[in-house]
């Protein structure tokens, strides 16, 4: 006889706010933007609410972000946290909502956005994405899936599908904006995913040498200063 395994989820209420900045604003019908976002998370039974912020000026960005994700377990450049905390300053913030900020242009002009996981502020790169709705309302989800959600790319976890996109979120595909029921899990409860030693591409940074501070109590159980990421590749932890 066959099983039939029904799972059941509460509704999950997200709220986003879309900050255009320094005059990246978004070229498309926002009507639209929302209905689509709504779609892509509702097999989720996410419950998502959409705003459009008005346009944010902030005079101490050069409308260029320069780099993405450098400090380990931060996850985010000065520069990023200067403009949010910058807008912060200037609007204020909703502790429970989630932020992504249209920036003029990335220096990198292959990168899209970029939303460390389990963090509240992304960002994306509206000079590449302006010429295509769908592209940009694929990006916008995508990194609102890092950061609200903590999901990982497809093909980090699945690596046969590292050079065969798939028409699932979080992969790179242009139009894919698929989820599956582990993600659907991982959505209410994004504790179970590992964050702590994610590289550039996948929201967080990896350097070679980590500093970690620890009690005394703490260090004096650690056997080796070699420890192994959930990818299993080895990092070298200074002890403080």
């Amino acid at each position: 006889a066959g099983k039939l395994n029904i799972v059941s989820y509460h509704p999950k209420p997200i709220q986003l706010v879309v900050v255009p900045v320094n005059g990246a604003t978004y070229p498309f019908s926002t009507t639209t933007l929302t209905a689509e976002l709504k779609k892509i998370f509702q097999p989720a039974l996410v419950s998502l609410s959409v705003r459009m912020d008005s346009s944010y000026y902030d005079p101490g960005f050069d409308n260029e972000l320069d780099a993405t994700g450098t400090d380990f377990g931060q996850n985010y450049t000065r520069e990023m946290k200067d403009i949010f905390e910058a807008y912060d300053n200037a609007t204020g913030l909703i502790d429970s909502a989630y932020y992504i900020f249209l920036l003029p242009r990335f220096a990198k002009t292959n990168v899209l956005g970029n939303m460390p996981r389990k963090k509240h502020f992304g960002f994306v790169n509206h000079e590449q994405l302006k010429q295509t709705e769908s592209r940009f309302i694929k990006t916008l989800a995508h990194e609102l899936a890092h950061g609200a959600f903590v999901l990982h790319h497809t093909f980090e976890e699945h690596p046969q599908l590292k050079n065969n996109p798939t028409q699932n979120l979080l992969d790179y595909s242009s139009t894919g904006k698929i989820t599956h029921q582990y993600q659907w899990a991982r959505m209410h409860d994004p504790s179970r995913a590992w964050t702590m030693f994610d590289d550039d591409e996948e929201g967080a940074s990896k350097q070679d040498i980590v500093s970690i501070c620890l009690p005394d109590t703490a260090k004096s159980k650690l056997s080796s200063s070699i420890f192994y990421t959930p990818k299993k590749e080895k990092q070298s932890i200074e002890l403080l």
